[in-house]
């Protein structure tokens, strides 16, 4: 999600934080593979990946009729250029992200899965080059 370990980890401590389970992947292509066999119930992503980027992973989820939420975060230079191509996302960030506002989108995505501190959610985090899926 962002290329910068230190803010991917503290993007999953604050997702398991809101009782999450995260799911960390490098590249659009492998988000792609598990989306097909193990759908989240929210998509985290970025728009700059390496291989296959954050806009053709959102047209082929659309392609492939794909229902979950998906969160957009990038650049705010990123989303104001490629407004068309963000066709299929529930609601976008912009870096830097404000905590209070992820915290607040997030819930409101996943809804009642959230709600109260259930917990149970999954979290799919996809994460741009050098990112920390160790958790």
């Amino acid at each position: 999600m962002d290329d910068d370990p230190s803010v991917q980890r503290l993007m999953r401590r604050l997702l398991e934080l809101l009782g999450c389970s995260v799911e960390a992947v490098g590249s659009g292509e492998e988000c792609l593979r598990r989306l097909e066999s193990d759908p989240p119930d929210l998509l985290i992503l970025d728009l700059m990946l390496p291989g296959l980027d954050g806009a053709a992973v959102l047209q082929r989820l659309q392609a492939r009729r794909l229902a979950l939420p998906v969160l957009v975060l990038s650049a705010k230079d990123e989303i104001e250029s490629l407004p068309g191509e963000l066709a299929g996302a529930s609601a976008y960030l912009t870096k830097p992200v404000h905590v209070a506002e992820l915290v607040e989108v997030v819930n409101g995505l996943l809804g009642a899965a959230l709600a109260g501190g259930g917990g149970g959610a999954r979290a799919a985090h996809e994460e741009g080059p050098g990112g920390d899926t160790s958790g």
